[in-house]
């Protein structure tokens, strides 16, 4: 998935709240369930890094 769809991450945010639960990321960091807070661990995630840039990605591994 090269693109995140908003509506997909808007449906998780409510049902964490709707289920009173946080969330937690492949990283193991907990984070609330808010919007902003959900794209901004995306963005920081080693997935989508690689997505965005596999060669650059690959090359940090070393």
């Amino acid at each position: 998935m090269r693109e995140v769809s908003i509506e997909l991450l808007e449906t998780a945010v409510q049902f964490s709240r709707d289920l009173q639960c946080w969330l937690i990321t492949d990283d193991g960091k907990v984070i609330e369930p808010a919007l902003a807070i959900l794209k901004e661990a995306i963005r920081e995630s080693s997935a989508f890094q690689f997505v965005k840039d596999p060669l650059s990605f690959i090359s940090r591994l070393r």
